[in-house]
């Protein structure tokens, strides 16, 4: 009985031995470093995001930017420990400086794992940047959605005179079906297009007023809202159709829109009236 007691002893310590040895593997699991993303765009001006995650490591990493011109850094060196609350996880800001394409370099330094093993001060992960256009807002030309304009005029030059982007840019102003608009009359569902290293960035047109997509506020604009009123032929909401014929911008087509049309036309003065 007492040899049996210890046999069971011995096997319950080596059961625990074993569950220790599992449980201190998964501890002390092959540590790494990961970057959130490898492209990146941001706006002329403005910022963007990204972050360096350590796992099961700790030690220092060197980030730089290949063209400080084009984009700039919050930080060129950083320290990480994922085994401190909060601190393996470093977000580094890119200002986007000009307008163009940079890279950014995420250099992994001096990092060793939690299991003692050094990760390779030669890895090197890479965030491809590229720095687009600012448009320029105010009463004539307005984002209605990340990706529609809304403009108080039918040409579109008044467009290009508030686009930023640099000498580089490549502006171009496309029919609803992609071709080149062979004139400057902006027509609802026009695309504006810049172009940038190769990069494109559209935006949807939508022109106030112009609801049948002709280019002009006439009878027939004021007519497709009272049919989408009487929901014999309804706009769909949220398309650029829809924010041209949202006269007021309340965010909904009615009949105070409807009236706004006619008082257009019969006016004549190609003005909206208050």
């Amino acid at each position: 009985m007492k040899r049996l007691k210890q046999r069971l002893i011995g096997t319950t310590l080596a059961a625990v031995a074993l569950m220790l040895a599992l449980f201190s593997h998964t501890a002390l699991a092959v540590g790494s470093v990961a970057v959130s993303t490898d492209n990146l765009s941001v706006a002329y001006g403005g910022t963007g995001t990204f972050s360096i995650t350590a796992t099961n490591a700790a030690g220092r990493v060197d980030i730089a930017s290949s063209d400080t011109d084009i984009a700039t850094i919050s930080d060129t060196s950083v320290f990480l420990d994922s085994g401190i609350e909060n601190e393996g996880v470093k977000t580094i800001t890119v200002t986007g400086a000009g307008v163009g394409t940079a890279t950014i370099t995420v250099t992994l330094t001096d990092v060793v794992t939690f299991d003692e093993e050094q990760l390779s001060s030669s890895t090197t992960y890479t965030v491809d940047v590229v720095v687009g256009p600012t448009i320029v807002e105010d009463a004539q030309l307005e984002f209605v959605t990340d990706n529609i304009l809304l403009l108080n005029s039918g040409d579109f030059g008044d467009i290009e005179d508030r686009v930023e982007a640099g000498d580089s840019a490549t502006i171009s102003h496309l029919r609803g079906d992609g071709s080149e608009a062979d004139n400057d009359t902006v027509m609802t569902g026009d695309k504006l297009r810049i172009t940038i290293s190769g990069v494109n960035f559209d935006y949807t047109l939508a022109f106030l007023g112009d609801v049948n997509r002709d280019g002009s506020i006439n009878s027939a604009d004021y007519i497709k809202i009272k049919k989408h009123i009487m929901e014999t032929e309804t706009i769909d909401e949220g398309s650029a159709i829809w924010f041209a014929a949202d006269i007021t911008k309340d965010d909904q087509v009615t009949s105070g829109d409807y009236v706004k049309v006619r008082l257009y036309i019969m006016d004549g003065t190609g003005e909206w009236r208050p």
